[in-house]
């Protein structure tokens, strides 16, 4: 395009110069946004920030839970150990470690996160974990006498007489006689409600986490983008002159803003302005 003839040459000329400096801009942001984006990845794998966003997430999940009065089996326990015994329980389910009473829901929360084998649930990405908690979730339905807390938290939000009924109906094994389809028929229909409710829950914590984690993960990076990007453009400028004027501070200033708001699409846009260099 810079070479066609059919173009005069003036309007040549300010494309051309356009395009050069905006190459150079988006060849900067793009340097910036890899380092900014290397930079993040390095502060997480050193502060276990992923490990520690799960641990945080879940320590909510289940804090937010009220105690259910109408259908606890033991209506003495206090709400802040109903929420220990979910913890224990969800632990137990998805590690094989049994905590004992000393270990409270409370030492998840804004702690320094050390590979145990009783957080190690939470050293796995998103979808894996989520994957052993709906095992978890499963196997505390199957038998809801045998880990009453979790049934419990699971099934909050379901019909008070289906988490009743399925609590006397999990163990009842009713006789092969055609009287007694019909009962089978309910049990099946009450677990079903109970699985599906269960499940949506699982899914909801998992939609949340996930979105909760990339767009902490974007501001994170568009943010140290701005500041890698400010930092470039004024070492620039003071190598070419010796001192930088209030304007030149606002250009700069402007310029980082913008850049960090496009620089997930840096990349993209190099390969576009070069096309327009070459005449493509």
């Amino acid at each position: 395009m810079c070479t066609d003839p059919n173009m005069s040459s003036a309007l040549i000329t300010v494309i051309c110069d356009l395009s050069d400096f905006l190459l150079r801009y988006a060849l900067l942001l793009t340097a910036t946004s890899v380092l900014a984006m290397a930079l993040l990845e390095m502060w997480k794998n050193i502060f276990n920030s992923r490990e520690k966003f799960h641990m945080r997430q879940i320590h909510r999940w289940i804090t937010k839970a009220q105690f259910p009065l109408e259908t606890s089996q033991n209506q003495s326990e206090h709400p802040v150990e109903f929420q220990n015994n979910v913890y224990r329980q969800l632990i137990l389910l998805t590690t094989g470690e049994r905590l004992d009473a000393s270990y409270t829901l409370g030492r998840t929360k804004d702690v320094h996160f050390q590979l145990m084998p009783e957080n190690a649930l939470f050293a796995l990405e998103l979808e894996k974990m989520m994957g052993q908690i709906q095992e978890a979730a499963d196997s505390a339905l199957s038998d809801p006498n045998l880990y009453p807390q979790l049934y419990q938290f699971l099934t909050q939000g379901a019909h008070k007489e289906d988490i009743l009924q399925w609590l006397t109906d999990s163990t009842f094994t009713p006789a092969a006689k055609n009287h007694e389809h019909q009962v089978m028929k309910r049990r099946a229909d009450v677990f079903s409600r109970l699985s599906k409710l269960a499940k949506r829950r699982l899914d909801s914590l998992q939609i949340e986490m996930k979105f909760l984690w990339s767009h902490n993960n974007q501001k994170c990076s568009l943010i140290l983008g701005g500041v890698l990007l400010f930092i470039s453009l004024a070492y620039l400028e003071l190598t070419t002159n010796e001192a930088i004027e209030p304007l030149g501070w606002l250009r700069i200033l402007i310029a980082s803003l913008i850049g960090g708001i496009v620089a997930p699409v840096a990349k993209d846009l190099v390969v576009a302005l070069k096309k327009v260099r070459q005449g493509g």
